[in-house]
Protein backbone atom coordinates (compact mmCIF):
# COMPACT_ATOMS: atom_id res chain seq x y z
CA UNK A 1 0.00 0.00 0.00
CA UNK A 2 1.20 3.29 -0.62
CA UNK A 3 1.85 6.02 1.87
CA UNK A 4 -0.87 8.74 3.06
CA UNK A 5 -1.54 11.57 0.71
CA UNK A 6 -0.86 14.22 2.47
CA UNK A 7 0.57 16.71 -0.58
CA UNK A 8 -1.67 17.01 -3.64
CA UNK A 9 -0.91 19.50 -6.33
CA UNK A 10 -3.67 20.19 -8.90
CA UNK A 11 -2.63 21.64 -12.46
CA UNK A 12 -4.45 23.62 -14.43
CA UNK A 13 -5.08 22.74 -18.14
CA UNK A 14 -2.00 24.36 -20.35
CA UNK A 15 -2.45 26.85 -23.60
CA UNK A 16 0.89 28.28 -24.80
CA UNK A 17 -1.17 30.77 -26.52
CA UNK A 18 -3.47 31.56 -23.75
CA UNK A 19 -6.38 33.35 -25.06
CA UNK A 20 -8.13 33.61 -28.57
CA UNK A 21 -9.35 36.55 -29.92
CA UNK A 22 -11.65 37.88 -27.81
CA UNK A 23 -11.42 35.52 -25.14
CA UNK A 24 -10.57 36.21 -21.22
CA UNK A 25 -8.31 34.57 -19.40
CA UNK A 26 -9.41 32.98 -15.86
CA UNK A 27 -8.63 30.78 -12.89
CA UNK A 28 -9.50 27.01 -13.52
CA UNK A 29 -12.72 26.89 -10.78
CA UNK A 30 -12.93 23.58 -11.48
CA UNK A 31 -9.37 22.33 -9.99
CA UNK A 32 -10.09 25.26 -7.25
CA UNK A 33 -13.50 23.62 -5.96
CA UNK A 34 -11.85 20.44 -5.54
CA UNK A 35 -9.02 21.72 -3.55
CA UNK A 36 -11.79 23.81 -1.17
CA UNK A 37 -13.39 20.38 -0.71
CA UNK A 38 -10.79 18.48 0.36
CA UNK A 39 -9.29 21.19 2.48
CA UNK A 40 -12.36 21.30 4.36
CA UNK A 41 -12.71 18.05 4.87
CA UNK A 42 -8.84 18.00 6.40
CA UNK A 43 -8.14 15.48 4.05
CA UNK A 44 -5.07 16.99 2.42
CA UNK A 45 -3.06 19.94 1.75
CA UNK A 46 -3.76 21.12 -1.79
CA UNK A 47 -2.06 23.68 -3.79
CA UNK A 48 -3.67 24.55 -7.02
CA UNK A 49 -1.60 26.51 -10.20
CA UNK A 50 -2.72 27.44 -14.05
CA UNK A 51 -0.13 26.89 -16.43
CA UNK A 52 -1.65 29.25 -18.62
CA UNK A 53 -0.89 31.69 -16.63
CA UNK A 54 2.97 31.13 -15.20
CA UNK A 55 3.76 27.87 -17.03
CA UNK A 56 7.73 28.82 -14.77
CA UNK A 57 6.55 29.12 -11.88
CA UNK A 58 4.28 25.31 -12.36
CA UNK A 59 7.57 23.91 -13.21
CA UNK A 60 9.08 25.71 -10.37
CA UNK A 61 6.04 24.30 -7.87
CA UNK A 62 6.89 21.05 -9.06
CA UNK A 63 10.45 21.18 -8.32
CA UNK A 64 10.51 23.04 -5.32
CA UNK A 65 7.42 20.46 -3.04
CA UNK A 66 7.24 17.01 -2.85
CA UNK A 67 3.90 16.48 -3.80
CA UNK A 68 2.25 13.04 -2.92
CA UNK A 69 -0.39 13.27 -5.65
CA UNK A 70 -0.31 15.27 -8.96
CA UNK A 71 -3.60 16.42 -10.61
CA UNK A 72 -3.90 17.25 -13.95
CA UNK A 73 -7.76 19.28 -15.88
CA UNK A 74 -6.91 18.56 -19.35
CA UNK A 75 -9.34 20.02 -21.84
CA UNK A 76 -9.65 18.92 -25.16
CA UNK A 77 -8.27 22.07 -27.34
CA UNK A 78 -4.88 22.29 -25.04
CA UNK A 79 -4.33 18.02 -24.92
CA UNK A 80 -1.35 17.73 -26.57
CA UNK A 81 0.56 20.64 -24.38
CA UNK A 82 -1.64 18.95 -21.25
CA UNK A 83 0.36 15.62 -22.55
CA UNK A 84 3.74 17.56 -22.45
CA UNK A 85 3.20 18.60 -19.24
CA UNK A 86 2.58 15.48 -17.64
CA UNK A 87 5.67 14.21 -19.01
CA UNK A 88 7.46 17.10 -17.69
CA UNK A 89 6.09 16.77 -14.34
CA UNK A 90 6.96 12.96 -14.14
CA UNK A 91 10.13 13.82 -15.31
CA UNK A 92 10.37 16.57 -12.43
CA UNK A 93 8.53 14.45 -9.85
CA UNK A 94 8.70 10.87 -10.21
CA UNK A 95 8.29 9.63 -7.26
CA UNK A 96 4.35 11.32 -7.05
CA UNK A 97 1.11 9.45 -8.25
CA UNK A 98 -0.41 11.53 -11.39
CA UNK A 99 -3.85 11.37 -12.14
CA UNK A 100 -6.20 12.95 -14.87
CA UNK A 101 -9.41 14.39 -14.86
CA UNK A 102 -11.70 17.19 -16.84
CA UNK A 103 -13.73 16.52 -20.00
CA UNK A 104 -10.46 15.89 -21.96
CA UNK A 105 -8.95 12.96 -19.99
CA UNK A 106 -12.61 11.60 -19.68
CA UNK A 107 -13.04 11.45 -23.16
CA UNK A 108 -9.65 10.21 -24.00
CA UNK A 109 -8.79 8.21 -21.51
CA UNK A 110 -6.85 5.29 -23.29
CA UNK A 111 -4.59 7.33 -24.74
CA UNK A 112 -3.79 8.87 -21.61
CA UNK A 113 -3.50 5.81 -19.46
CA UNK A 114 -1.55 3.67 -22.31
CA UNK A 115 0.89 6.77 -23.47
CA UNK A 116 1.81 8.47 -20.44
CA UNK A 117 2.55 8.04 -16.79
CA UNK A 118 -1.01 8.97 -15.49
CA UNK A 119 -1.88 6.11 -13.29
CA UNK A 120 -5.99 7.00 -12.90
CA UNK A 121 -8.42 9.23 -14.62
CA UNK A 122 -11.09 10.36 -13.31
CA UNK A 123 -14.75 10.73 -15.02
CA UNK A 124 -17.28 13.29 -14.05
CA UNK A 125 -17.19 15.55 -10.89
CA UNK A 126 -13.70 15.06 -9.44
CA UNK A 127 -14.30 15.86 -5.71
CA UNK A 128 -15.69 12.67 -4.69
CA UNK A 129 -13.45 11.00 -6.66
CA UNK A 130 -10.13 12.71 -5.80
CA UNK A 131 -11.68 12.06 -1.77
CA UNK A 132 -11.88 8.10 -2.38
CA UNK A 133 -8.35 8.43 -3.98
CA UNK A 134 -6.57 9.95 -0.83
CA UNK A 135 -8.71 7.78 1.58
CA UNK A 136 -7.62 5.14 0.16
CA UNK A 137 -3.99 6.06 0.20
CA UNK A 138 -3.97 6.35 -3.72
CA UNK A 139 -4.90 2.65 -4.03
CA UNK A 140 -7.55 2.65 -6.67
CA UNK A 141 -9.66 -0.89 -6.05
CA UNK A 142 -11.82 0.72 -3.78
CA UNK A 143 -12.22 3.79 -5.71
CA UNK A 144 -15.34 4.57 -7.76
CA UNK A 145 -15.69 6.96 -10.94
CA UNK A 146 -12.33 5.91 -12.63
CA UNK A 147 -10.79 4.77 -16.01
CA UNK A 148 -7.44 2.48 -14.92
CA UNK A 149 -5.15 0.44 -17.09
CA UNK A 150 -5.30 -3.28 -16.63
CA UNK A 151 -4.26 -6.48 -18.35
CA UNK A 152 -7.84 -6.40 -20.15
CA UNK A 153 -6.82 -3.11 -21.14
CA UNK A 154 -8.32 0.40 -19.95
CA UNK A 155 -11.59 -0.46 -17.59
CA UNK A 156 -14.15 1.38 -15.27
CA UNK A 157 -13.69 0.93 -11.53
CA UNK A 158 -17.40 1.18 -10.88
CA UNK A 159 -19.87 4.09 -11.14
CA UNK A 160 -20.27 6.90 -8.25
CA UNK A 161 -23.73 7.78 -7.20
CA UNK A 162 -25.76 10.91 -8.51
CA UNK A 163 -24.75 13.50 -7.11
CA UNK A 164 -27.47 15.38 -5.15
CA UNK A 165 -28.41 18.66 -4.32
CA UNK A 166 -27.21 19.02 -0.91
CA UNK A 167 -23.82 17.41 -1.86
CA UNK A 168 -23.67 20.07 -5.15
CA UNK A 169 -24.88 23.26 -3.24
CA UNK A 170 -22.12 22.11 -0.43
CA UNK A 171 -19.40 21.75 -2.94
CA UNK A 172 -20.41 24.84 -4.42
CA UNK A 173 -20.53 27.01 -1.53
CA UNK A 174 -17.58 25.89 -0.30
CA UNK A 175 -15.11 27.48 -3.05
CA UNK A 176 -12.62 29.29 -1.44
CA UNK A 177 -12.31 32.74 -3.28
CA UNK A 178 -9.07 33.64 -0.74
CA UNK A 179 -7.14 31.19 -2.74
CA UNK A 180 -8.08 32.07 -6.03
CA UNK A 181 -5.22 34.93 -7.39
CA UNK A 182 -7.62 36.69 -9.41
CA UNK A 183 -5.52 40.20 -9.31
CA UNK A 184 -3.06 37.76 -11.31
CA UNK A 185 -6.04 37.14 -13.75
CA UNK A 186 -6.57 40.78 -13.99
CA UNK A 187 -3.53 42.37 -14.71
CA UNK A 188 -2.57 39.94 -17.59
CA UNK A 189 -5.76 40.81 -19.20
CA UNK A 190 -5.35 44.56 -18.78
CA UNK A 191 -2.26 44.41 -20.89
CA UNK A 192 -3.95 42.69 -22.98
CA UNK A 193 -6.59 44.80 -24.20
CA UNK A 194 -6.20 48.59 -24.22
CA UNK A 195 -9.02 51.20 -23.98
CA UNK A 196 -9.39 51.00 -27.86
CA UNK A 197 -10.07 47.24 -28.15
CA UNK A 198 -12.70 47.15 -24.78
CA UNK A 199 -14.48 49.65 -26.93
CA UNK A 200 -14.95 47.98 -29.80
CA UNK A 201 -15.92 44.97 -27.81
CA UNK A 202 -18.45 46.46 -26.22
CA UNK A 203 -16.40 45.11 -23.00
CA UNK A 204 -16.07 48.50 -20.65
CA UNK A 205 -16.33 47.23 -16.96
CA UNK A 206 -15.75 43.56 -17.14
CA UNK A 207 -11.96 42.84 -17.46
CA UNK A 208 -11.53 42.48 -13.18
CA UNK A 209 -14.78 39.40 -13.51
CA UNK A 210 -15.56 36.74 -11.43
CA UNK A 211 -16.93 33.47 -13.25
CA UNK A 212 -19.47 31.34 -11.54
CA UNK A 213 -21.01 27.93 -11.94
CA UNK A 214 -24.38 28.07 -9.90
CA UNK A 215 -25.69 25.02 -11.76
CA UNK A 216 -24.28 21.32 -12.38
CA UNK A 217 -25.08 21.17 -16.14
CA UNK A 218 -27.71 21.42 -19.17
CA UNK A 219 -28.87 17.87 -20.46
CA UNK A 220 -30.64 19.76 -23.75
CA UNK A 221 -28.28 17.13 -25.51
CA UNK A 222 -26.80 19.95 -28.54
CA UNK A 223 -24.79 17.22 -31.03
CA UNK A 224 -21.53 19.13 -30.98
CA UNK A 225 -21.83 19.34 -27.06
CA UNK A 226 -19.19 17.05 -24.60
CA UNK A 227 -20.26 19.03 -21.44
CA UNK A 228 -24.12 17.48 -21.80
CA UNK A 229 -22.87 13.98 -21.90
CA UNK A 230 -19.97 14.37 -19.18
CA UNK A 231 -21.76 13.85 -15.79
CA UNK A 232 -23.43 10.64 -16.96
CA UNK A 233 -20.51 9.15 -17.94
CA UNK A 234 -19.51 8.01 -14.33
CA UNK A 235 -22.83 8.14 -12.55
CA UNK A 236 -25.43 5.50 -11.52
CA UNK A 237 -28.67 6.49 -14.01
CA UNK A 238 -28.46 9.73 -15.50
CA UNK A 239 -27.95 13.27 -13.66
CA UNK A 240 -30.03 15.43 -12.55
CA UNK A 241 -29.96 19.16 -13.16
CA UNK A 242 -28.85 21.23 -9.75
CA UNK A 243 -29.10 25.10 -9.01
CA UNK A 244 -28.51 26.89 -6.52
CA UNK A 245 -31.06 28.90 -4.99
CA UNK A 246 -30.67 32.90 -5.84
CA UNK A 247 -30.19 33.54 -1.78
CA UNK A 248 -27.22 31.19 -2.06
CA UNK A 249 -25.60 32.62 -5.66
CA UNK A 250 -25.82 36.09 -3.73
CA UNK A 251 -24.16 35.05 -0.71
CA UNK A 252 -21.54 33.44 -3.09
CA UNK A 253 -21.23 36.73 -4.56
CA UNK A 254 -20.77 38.10 -1.55
CA UNK A 255 -17.82 36.11 -0.56
CA UNK A 256 -16.25 36.56 -3.53
CA UNK A 257 -16.37 40.06 -3.08
CA UNK A 258 -15.03 40.07 0.43
CA UNK A 259 -12.11 38.33 -0.73
CA UNK A 260 -11.25 40.69 -4.06
CA UNK A 261 -12.74 43.78 -3.14
CA UNK A 262 -12.05 45.49 -6.81
CA UNK A 263 -14.23 43.21 -8.04
CA UNK A 264 -16.35 44.79 -11.19
CA UNK A 265 -18.42 42.28 -12.56
CA UNK A 266 -19.52 38.67 -12.61
CA UNK A 267 -20.28 36.01 -15.41
CA UNK A 268 -22.60 33.39 -14.53
CA UNK A 269 -19.99 30.68 -16.97
CA UNK A 270 -23.30 27.95 -16.70
CA UNK A 271 -23.83 25.90 -19.99
CA UNK A 272 -27.63 27.39 -19.73
CA UNK A 273 -28.02 29.61 -16.19
CA UNK A 274 -31.14 30.20 -17.71
CA UNK A 275 -32.74 26.74 -17.86
CA UNK A 276 -36.48 25.83 -16.92
CA UNK A 277 -36.16 28.35 -13.70
CA UNK A 278 -37.86 32.16 -14.86
CA UNK A 279 -38.98 32.20 -11.41
CA UNK A 280 -35.30 32.11 -9.90
CA UNK A 281 -34.29 34.62 -12.12
CA UNK A 282 -36.42 36.94 -11.54
CA UNK A 283 -35.73 36.65 -7.61
CA UNK A 284 -32.32 36.59 -8.00
CA UNK A 285 -32.92 39.76 -10.04
CA UNK A 286 -34.43 41.45 -6.96
CA UNK A 287 -31.81 40.35 -4.54
CA UNK A 288 -29.33 42.34 -6.31
CA UNK A 289 -30.76 44.91 -4.94
CA UNK A 290 -29.07 44.96 -1.80
CA UNK A 291 -25.56 44.38 -2.96
CA UNK A 292 -23.17 46.88 -1.56
CA UNK A 293 -22.96 48.06 -5.04
CA UNK A 294 -23.91 47.63 -8.50
CA UNK A 295 -21.82 45.44 -10.12
CA UNK A 296 -21.52 44.10 -14.39
CA UNK A 297 -23.36 41.24 -14.91
CA UNK A 298 -23.01 38.48 -17.70
CA UNK A 299 -24.94 34.94 -18.76
CA UNK A 300 -24.54 32.09 -21.07
CA UNK A 301 -28.03 30.26 -21.98
CA UNK A 302 -30.07 29.57 -24.92
CA UNK A 303 -32.54 31.56 -26.97
CA UNK A 304 -35.39 28.96 -26.09
CA UNK A 305 -35.11 29.59 -22.22
CA UNK A 306 -35.97 33.20 -21.84
CA UNK A 307 -38.52 35.85 -22.68
CA UNK A 308 -38.62 39.66 -23.20
CA UNK A 309 -39.89 40.43 -19.34
CA UNK A 310 -37.00 38.40 -18.06
CA UNK A 311 -34.67 40.28 -20.07
CA UNK A 312 -35.61 43.34 -18.68
CA UNK A 313 -35.79 42.41 -15.42
CA UNK A 314 -32.22 41.31 -15.91
CA UNK A 315 -31.17 44.54 -16.87
CA UNK A 316 -32.78 46.51 -13.84
CA UNK A 317 -30.50 44.23 -11.68
CA UNK A 318 -27.21 45.32 -13.72
CA UNK A 319 -26.64 42.49 -16.01
CA UNK A 320 -24.57 43.83 -19.18
CA UNK A 321 -24.06 41.32 -21.56
CA UNK A 322 -26.22 38.25 -22.69
CA UNK A 323 -24.01 35.64 -24.10
CA UNK A 324 -26.10 33.19 -26.67
CA UNK A 325 -24.86 29.26 -28.40
CA UNK A 326 -27.07 30.11 -31.43
CA UNK A 327 -24.20 28.43 -34.13
CA UNK A 328 -26.00 29.26 -36.79
CA UNK A 329 -29.33 30.84 -38.46
CA UNK A 330 -30.14 28.14 -40.92
CA UNK A 331 -32.93 26.35 -39.21
CA UNK A 332 -32.18 23.10 -41.40
CA UNK A 333 -28.70 23.33 -39.68
CA UNK A 334 -30.20 24.29 -36.42
CA UNK A 335 -32.54 21.04 -36.32
CA UNK A 336 -28.72 18.73 -37.46
CA UNK A 337 -27.10 19.88 -34.18
CA UNK A 338 -30.39 19.67 -32.07
CA UNK A 339 -30.39 23.54 -30.92
CA UNK A 340 -34.29 23.00 -31.58
CA UNK A 341 -36.41 21.67 -29.44
CA UNK A 342 -39.04 20.79 -31.65
CA UNK A 343 -39.10 20.33 -35.34
CA UNK A 344 -41.79 23.42 -35.74
CA UNK A 345 -39.69 26.24 -34.53
CA UNK A 346 -38.23 29.13 -36.89
CA UNK A 347 -35.14 28.85 -35.16
CA UNK A 348 -33.39 31.80 -37.17
CA UNK A 349 -36.52 33.99 -36.54
CA UNK A 350 -36.01 32.97 -33.18
CA UNK A 351 -32.44 34.03 -32.63
CA UNK A 352 -32.88 37.20 -34.17
CA UNK A 353 -36.11 38.15 -31.93
CA UNK A 354 -34.07 36.94 -28.66
CA UNK A 355 -31.04 39.23 -29.34
CA UNK A 356 -33.41 42.17 -30.32
CA UNK A 357 -35.07 41.98 -26.76
CA UNK A 358 -31.80 41.29 -25.06
CA UNK A 359 -30.29 44.68 -26.65
CA UNK A 360 -34.05 46.49 -26.06
CA UNK A 361 -33.95 45.35 -22.98
CA UNK A 362 -30.25 47.43 -22.27
CA UNK A 363 -27.66 44.72 -22.33
CA UNK A 364 -25.21 43.64 -25.35
CA UNK A 365 -26.30 40.69 -27.31
CA UNK A 366 -23.57 38.32 -27.99
CA UNK A 367 -23.96 34.78 -30.15
CA UNK A 368 -21.38 32.53 -30.72
CA UNK A 369 -21.81 30.86 -34.40
CA UNK A 370 -19.81 27.74 -36.07
CA UNK A 371 -20.11 29.18 -39.31
CA UNK A 372 -19.02 25.63 -41.51
CA UNK A 373 -21.19 22.97 -39.63
CA UNK A 374 -20.90 19.38 -41.32
CA UNK A 375 -23.94 20.02 -43.17
CA UNK A 376 -23.63 23.26 -44.76
CA UNK A 377 -24.26 24.38 -48.30
CA UNK A 378 -23.16 27.85 -49.47
CA UNK A 379 -26.88 29.02 -49.08
CA UNK A 380 -26.77 28.41 -45.01
CA UNK A 381 -23.33 30.33 -45.01
CA UNK A 382 -25.19 33.12 -46.99
CA UNK A 383 -28.11 33.25 -44.49
CA UNK A 384 -25.99 33.26 -41.53
CA UNK A 385 -23.76 36.07 -42.22
CA UNK A 386 -25.89 38.45 -43.77
CA UNK A 387 -28.22 37.81 -40.54
CA UNK A 388 -24.94 38.25 -38.83
CA UNK A 389 -24.26 41.59 -40.78
CA UNK A 390 -27.58 42.75 -39.96
CA UNK A 391 -28.01 42.02 -36.18
CA UNK A 392 -23.92 43.33 -35.93
CA UNK A 393 -25.00 46.47 -37.26
CA UNK A 394 -27.96 47.27 -34.89
CA UNK A 395 -25.31 46.64 -31.77
CA UNK A 396 -24.73 42.99 -31.47
CA UNK A 397 -21.52 40.84 -31.00
CA UNK A 398 -20.61 38.04 -33.07
CA UNK A 399 -18.05 34.72 -31.21
CA UNK A 400 -17.46 32.95 -34.74
CA UNK A 401 -16.04 29.48 -34.50
CA UNK A 402 -15.24 28.47 -38.22
CA UNK A 403 -15.43 24.53 -37.83
CA UNK A 404 -17.33 22.71 -35.23
CA UNK A 405 -14.37 21.29 -32.63
CA UNK A 406 -13.95 17.41 -32.89
CA UNK A 407 -14.14 16.92 -28.91
CA UNK A 408 -14.39 13.37 -27.85
CA UNK A 409 -17.50 12.86 -26.18
CA UNK A 410 -19.58 14.80 -28.61
CA UNK A 411 -22.12 13.19 -30.61
CA UNK A 412 -21.12 14.59 -33.31
CA UNK A 413 -17.46 13.48 -33.97
CA UNK A 414 -19.29 9.61 -34.99
CA UNK A 415 -21.33 10.94 -38.04
CA UNK A 416 -18.83 12.95 -40.09
CA UNK A 417 -15.54 13.25 -41.44
CA UNK A 418 -12.70 14.67 -39.16
CA UNK A 419 -9.15 16.35 -39.52
CA UNK A 420 -7.08 15.26 -37.14
CA UNK A 421 -4.02 16.88 -34.60
CA UNK A 422 -1.30 13.82 -34.92
CA UNK A 423 2.11 14.28 -32.90
CA UNK A 424 4.36 12.52 -30.53
CA UNK A 425 5.92 12.64 -27.22
CA UNK A 426 8.21 10.67 -25.62
CA UNK A 427 8.32 8.46 -28.90
CA UNK A 428 4.82 7.78 -28.04
CA UNK A 429 2.11 8.49 -31.07
CA UNK A 430 -0.96 10.30 -30.73
CA UNK A 431 -3.86 10.98 -33.39
CA UNK A 432 -6.38 13.30 -31.85
CA UNK A 433 -9.38 14.64 -33.54
CA UNK A 434 -9.13 17.99 -34.04
CA UNK A 435 -12.11 19.39 -36.31
CA UNK A 436 -15.40 17.76 -37.72
CA UNK A 437 -15.19 18.64 -41.71
CA UNK A 438 -17.59 19.74 -44.16
CA UNK A 439 -19.16 16.93 -45.59
CA UNK A 440 -19.63 19.29 -49.19
CA UNK A 441 -16.39 19.25 -50.52
CA UNK A 442 -16.68 22.87 -52.20
CA UNK A 443 -17.74 23.99 -48.65
CA UNK A 444 -14.09 22.44 -47.19
CA UNK A 445 -12.31 23.90 -49.90
CA UNK A 446 -13.91 26.96 -49.19
CA UNK A 447 -13.87 27.02 -45.11
CA UNK A 448 -9.91 26.22 -45.76
CA UNK A 449 -9.13 28.96 -47.72
CA UNK A 450 -11.29 32.05 -46.16
CA UNK A 451 -9.37 31.16 -42.76
CA UNK A 452 -6.09 31.84 -44.80
CA UNK A 453 -7.57 34.54 -46.57
CA UNK A 454 -9.18 36.02 -43.20
CA UNK A 455 -5.33 35.52 -41.63
CA UNK A 456 -4.30 37.87 -44.22
CA UNK A 457 -7.14 40.47 -43.88
CA UNK A 458 -6.63 40.53 -40.31
CA UNK A 459 -2.43 41.26 -40.47
CA UNK A 460 -4.13 44.24 -42.97
CA UNK A 461 -6.36 45.38 -40.14
CA UNK A 462 -3.32 45.49 -37.52
CA UNK A 463 -1.22 47.52 -39.61
CA UNK A 464 -3.27 50.16 -40.64
CA UNK A 465 -5.35 50.65 -37.12
CA UNK A 466 -4.45 48.18 -34.31
CA UNK A 467 -2.18 47.61 -32.16
CA UNK A 468 -1.11 43.82 -31.78
CA UNK A 469 -4.68 42.31 -32.32
CA UNK A 470 -7.57 42.77 -33.72
CA UNK A 471 -10.71 43.33 -31.49
CA UNK A 472 -13.23 40.53 -32.31
CA UNK A 473 -15.71 42.71 -34.27
CA UNK A 474 -13.07 42.53 -36.73
CA UNK A 475 -11.64 39.37 -37.15
CA UNK A 476 -15.45 38.34 -37.41
CA UNK A 477 -15.62 41.08 -40.09
CA UNK A 478 -12.41 39.73 -42.18
CA UNK A 479 -13.55 36.45 -42.20
CA UNK A 480 -16.54 37.06 -43.82
CA UNK A 481 -15.38 39.57 -46.37
CA UNK A 482 -12.85 36.23 -46.88
CA UNK A 483 -15.59 34.42 -47.48
CA UNK A 484 -17.39 36.61 -50.22
CA UNK A 485 -14.42 37.29 -51.92
CA UNK A 486 -13.79 33.76 -52.62
CA UNK A 487 -17.86 33.19 -53.51
CA UNK A 488 -17.28 36.23 -55.46
CA UNK A 489 -19.84 37.90 -53.89
CA UNK A 490 -19.24 41.80 -52.65
CA UNK A 491 -18.03 43.24 -50.05
CA UNK A 492 -18.94 46.47 -49.92
CA UNK A 493 -20.75 46.41 -46.75
CA UNK A 494 -18.46 44.44 -44.99
CA UNK A 495 -15.54 47.15 -45.77
CA UNK A 496 -18.30 49.95 -44.75
CA UNK A 497 -19.26 47.94 -41.10
CA UNK A 498 -14.90 47.66 -40.89
CA UNK A 499 -14.77 51.86 -41.53
CA UNK A 500 -16.03 52.25 -38.39
CA UNK A 501 -13.39 50.64 -36.19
Amino acid sequence: MQKKIKEILLIGSYNPDRIRTGQYLSPPLGIYRIASHLEKKALANVDVIDPTLNYEETLNKIKEKKYDLIGHSILHPTLEEDLKLIWQTHKLSPYSLQIAGGQGATFNAKEILTKTPVKAVSRGFGEQIVEQIVENNGEFNNVKGLYILQNKGVIPTGNVKRMDLEEFKDISLNLNFDKIPYPQYWKFMEKQYDKEHIHAMRNEGMLRTIRLMVSNYCPLGCTHCTSTNFLNEAIEGNQRVLFLEPQEIISMMNKAIKAHPDTEAFYFNDDNFLLLRKKRILEFCELTKGLDKKYNLMFQGRVDDVDKETLIEMGKAGFKIGFYGAETFSDRLARDIRKIKTGKQDYGELVKKVLHDTMDAGLVAQFSLMLFLPSSKQEDLETTIESTLDLMEEGARATIFPYVEAYAGARIVDNHELSYNEFEIENRYFKIPSLVLPDDKNIRTLAENSIKLKGKLNKESIWKKFKGKVPQPVDSLNLFSAIYKLSGKSTKRIENMLEKY
